[in-house]
């Protein structure tokens, strides 16, 4: 855990965070006097705006709060690091892009946000004479095997109308062959 990671943990009460690993091991626990409570099944948030942040679907914890709050982005980290990767599924995801043109060269950028605004995904690609290269891809590793690589890629087929069998050839790390491999794109 790096400095940043312990600093917004750190802002959570002990009861909080028993209340997250509790709902991650699908145990009821109530945060007596704090705001959030589970049943094993359903995270809530009481109090002014209460509202379900996660539910249990199957072997799938989807994330339905809204995130717009600082609180409810530690929740989100939290629970990430106390599930088994690739168990949760958020929603409301914001996807940005952008990119440059260099002559007959298009490099461009997709990033994924948070409904909090925190960025934790980017996917960089570069067009050049009907070829697209995947220049990288970076999800966070606390959000990784939740959608957003998935997300980045869907959007970029979208925005250019091309399929994965368009994408040219590059080298992968471990994790991106994997990933390449596996994903429904």
């Amino acid at each position: 855990m790096d400095l940043r990671e312990y600093l917004a943990e750190s802002r959570l009460r002990k009861s909080t965070l028993q209340v997250v690993d509790a709902f991650a091991d699908q145990l009821p626990l109530d945060d007596s006097g704090g705001i959030l409570s589970t049943d094993g099944k359903k995270l809530h948030q009481s109090g002014m705006g209460g509202q379900q942040l996660a539910v249990w679907r199957g072997r799938t914890v989807f994330w339905t709060g809204d995130g717009g709050t600082r609180f409810q982005g530690q929740i989100m980290r939290r629970l990430t690091k106390s599930t088994p990767q690739g168990t949760v599924e958020i929603r409301g995801l914001k996807i940005k892009t952008g990119g440059d043109s260099m002559g007959d060269q298009w490099e461009g950028w997709i990033h994924a946000y948070l409904p909090s605004g925190e960025r934790v995904g980017v996917l960089s690609w570069r067009q050049w004479q009907k070829e697209y290269d995947i220049l990288f891809v970076e999800v966070e590793p606390e959000f990784r095997r939740t959608g957003i690589a998935t997300a980045l890629y869907q959007r970029l087929f979208k925005d250019q109308g091309i399929t994965v069998r368009d994408l040219k050839s590059a080298m992968k790390t471990g994790v991106g062959g994997a990933f390449r491999k596996g994903a429904r794109l």
